[in-house]
């Protein structure tokens, strides 16, 4: 089941994150609370809904940070297995479409470098890595910047369907 994102539903995911998504947050935030920094997107323009099984289990959504241009949020509990289907599903058949009809021309994915296999999700979408950001996390933790396109998110909502 997927609901629009709440502040409690958010602060459930983020109070209970898996390991590297906690220290993705920690990373780009400025504060050593990885529940404020996870719950701070939702001050800003954004779309984002949270995925439940029984509880909240993951938090999926874009901000806006200028005309044309969608950032990712994502964190997760250790149950995201049990929702990664429904996850993805959503994505490829609502969230790119809604994206396409607002003139979105660019969705980028931030991720926190990590252990091989750390970014296959991601590429899955048909996102390629853009650029390796070097000590880019606020204790030098690198990043990898992927994009997709609105051409790349057509080709995926269209397979999709």
């Amino acid at each position: 089941m997927l609901k629009i994102a709440t502040l409690e539903d958010v602060r459930y995911v983020a109070e209970r994150m898996r390991p590297h998504d906690r220290a993705e947050r920690l990373a780009l935030s400025h504060g050593d609370d990885a529940v404020l920094a996870s719950v701070q997107f939702l001050n800003h323009p954004h779309l984002a809904v949270t995925v439940w099984k029984g509880t909240p289990i993951a938090v999926i959504g874009v901000v806006f940070p200028h005309p044309g241009v969608a950032s990712t949020i994502f964190f997760a509990t250790d149950q995201f297995r049990h929702v990664a289907l429904a996850t993805t599903r959503f994505i490829r058949r609502k969230l790119f479409p809604i994206l396409l009809s607002t003139g979105i021309h660019r969705l980028q994915v931030c991720s926190m470098d990590g252990p091989e296999g750390t970014h296959s999700w991601i590429e899955a979408f048909g996102a390629r890595q853009e650029a390796f950001l070097h000590q880019y996390g606020r204790n030098g933790e690198d990043f990898r910047l992927f994009t997709l396109s609105k051409d790349g998110m057509a080709r995926v909502t269209s397979v999709a369907n």
